[in-house]
Parts: C-alpha cells; structure tokens; sequence
C-alpha cells in the first residue's frame, strides 16, 4: 500500500499518463484469471519444448516459450500479439 502522502501524487501521474490500475483479487471485475491463463500457456509451451528438445538448459526453453508465447495472437488484447502491442 502506498504511504498517504505519495498516494495523491502517484494516482495523479497515473492518471495523467492514461495509465488504469487493475487489482488482482475476486470482484466486479477479476483480472487474476488473465494472468492464471497466461501462466498456464507458457507452462505448456515450456513443457513442449521440455518434452521436444530433451535438455535441462531452463534459461532456453523459457526464453524459446516466452518468445513463441508474445508471438502468438492474443484474444484479450484484440486479437494482436503482444509484439505488435
């Protein structure tokens, strides 16, 4: 939580950057199961190549899934990938 003082600043500069505050727990509007998806799609991409390529070198297969992950086209973000964003 932010301390009082540096609240109204900080919401201030984020308003003015256009930038909105998503909270991660259950209500109205939940935005954990995005993140919960996410994480589960590179988890499968990570054990595919896992599987695929027979290697313990994490660091590769991590960075191979990651950048087939922001590749691909992504319905929560209108149908772009997260490159193109």
């Amino acid at each position: 939580p932010l301390r009082s003082e540096f609240k109204k600043e900080f919401l201030s500069e984020l308003r003015r950057r256009r930038i909105t505050v998503y909270h991660t727990s259950i209500g109205v509007f939940p935005k954990v199961s995005l993140i919960e998806r996410a994480i589960l799609s590179i988890k499968k991409l990570f054990m595919r190549f896992f599987l695929m390529y027979k290697t313990m070198d994490f660091k590769n297969l991590l960075k191979l899934a990651e950048l087939v992950y922001n590749g691909r086209r992504h319905s929560s973000i209108k149908n772009f990938s997260p490159f193109q964003v």
